[in-house]
């Protein structure tokens, strides 16, 4: 898929990042046809709690202030 996307829209950039996690087989895969570095940018903080399901609605609007 990445690969594709790298014929179909080309794009002068320095490097190519996917981004969410879900995207970084299409970005190495984009990378790999474009004959660009992949590197990892953003990363995901996996230590952190969610915020949208909490026990009760209280603890979720304090979650996301």
């Amino acid at each position: 898929m990445g690969a594709n996307l790298a014929i179909e829209h080309p794009v002068d950039a320095d490097s190519v990042m996917g981004t969410p996690d879900t995207a970084t087989a299409a970005g190495i895969g984009y990378a790999q046809a474009a004959n660009k570095p992949y590197c990892e940018g953003l990363v995901k903080n996996r230590y952190v709690g969610r915020t949208l399901f909490r026990p009760t609605s209280v603890s979720e609007t304090s979650a996301c202030s």
